[in-house]
């Protein structure tokens, strides 16, 4: 009996002991909102110190409290965070004491003046178009290192890319300042040398004929397409492209290498082509499809002879003829739509003129703008359509 009354004891106190820490448990949790929102203040009022062109109003409203109200130290450092976020202050503060919250704010400097030193290829004016700052707004100075690099892009996109500019802050009373940049030039970077590399049709020579970017030579001084500008090369690189493929060369590629020289006061290009298979016209077909017309006569209209190096253009023209005379004859809404045809194995591009009848459309209203002397009646007589005739 003495060991059943002592097992029966100890889980008598087991359970009471499971009891308690359940009940402690539970005024913990219950506990725990009465405790977050003991952390919390009651903004009574607040005091906006140091600002002096923004308005207290304008920084309360940045600050997102409002006067009444309770808030936490967490939201209370988010309401600096956006102080500090704005535009308007070099530094801000906040402090609360006995329910009063007091934001200390030091504005940013405004721009008085801005002007430019050292520089005579650009204008001021020029200058003045390109900048973000402005005079009477506030001082941004990750705005104002912004408008020094669009400055020195300006200068490099004239071929002077030396060129530097360091942008000035000079303090005036009234927490004023006049922002000047300071401007060296540079001389102009020049193109010693183009080559090519890769090119087994044509000849150096005649390329360099093509592109835009030309070496310096004994009339540098006279002829400025010998200036180095990166953005020409992408023009150039278009000016080859298109000269090969309309030779043919339809799957013709090419990059470019740049190399300053050992004195690093010229640039060395080369052009890196690879020129591909020269294509040719296959057959040059026409398939008129339900339109009614003299097929034969789409057949002199083509003067593009099969053998002939592949040429879009000639393409391009040949439709031009067809739309031309399709309109004269009364097919208006009927289009002529190229469908080319790739061989690989006769390198040879096949090309197919299909007759498809497009969407019709009318000319609804016809409007004249700008005509302050000449009539209406003078400039419509001039069109060959009128107000009711298809769209073409």
């Amino acid at each position: 009996m003495s060991v059943f009354f002592k097992l029966r004891r100890n889980i008598y106190f087991q359970n009471l002991n499971i009891l308690l820490f359940i009940t402690v448990l539970l005024f913990s949790f219950i506990s725990l909102p009465h405790k977050a929102h003991s952390q919390e203040s009651i903004v009574s009022s607040i005091i906006v110190d140091g600002n002096r062109r923004i308005s207290t109003d304008t920084i309360i409203n940045i600050s997102k409290i409002n006067p009444g109200s309770a808030y936490s130290p967490s939201q209370l450092n988010t309401a600096l965070q956006n102080i500090k976020k704005s535009t308007f202050f070099k530094s801000a503060n906040i402090s609360l004491e006995s329910n009063v919250l007091k934001i200390s704010v030091t504005e940013k400097p405004t721009i008085n003046s801005i002007s430019f030193e050292g520089n005579y290829v650009l204008k001021d004016e020029n200058l003045d178009e390109l900048i973000l700052s402005k005079e009477r707004q506030t001082l941004s100075i990750s705005k104002t290192e912004k408008d020094a690099d669009k400055i020195a892009s300006s200068y490099a996109n004239s071929g002077r890319i030396s060129a530097t500019v360091e942008p000035k802050i000079i303090e005036l009373s009234d927490n004023r300042v006049d922002l000047v940049f300071e401007i060296n030039e540079g001389r102009i970077t020049e193109v010693e040398k183009i080559t090519f590399a890769g090119n087994r049709t044509f000849s150096d020579f005649r390329l360099k004929g093509i592109v835009a970017t030309k070496q310096a030579g004994i009339f540098r001084k006279l002829i400025k397409s010998d200036t180095y500008v990166e953005d020409k090369l992408s023009f150039d690189k278009e000016l080859l492209s298109r000269f090969y493929i309309n030779k043919g060369y339809i799957d013709f590629n090419v990059k470019t290498s740049v190399e300053l020289t050992r004195s690093k006061d010229a640039f060395l290009i080369n052009y890196l082509i690879t020129e591909g298979q020269k294509y040719s016209f296959g057959e040059i077909t026409f398939n008129i499809g339900n339109v009614i017309i003299d097929k034969k006569y789409l057949h002199k209209l083509n003067k593009i002879k099969s053998g002939n190096a592949y040429d879009q253009r000639l393409i391009t023209k040949l439709i031009e003829e067809i739309d031309i005379y399709l309109s004269k004859s009364g097919f208006n809404f009927v289009a002529p739509i190229p469908l080319i045809t790739r061989n690989n194995k006769d390198f040879r591009m096949d090309v197919e003129i299909q007759l498809q009848e497009t969407k019709k459309l009318f000319v609804e209203r016809i409007e004249v703008e700008g005509n302050s002397t000449t009539l209406d009646e003078v400039i419509r007589l001039q069109f060959d359509f009128v107000e009711g005739d298809p769209f073409n």
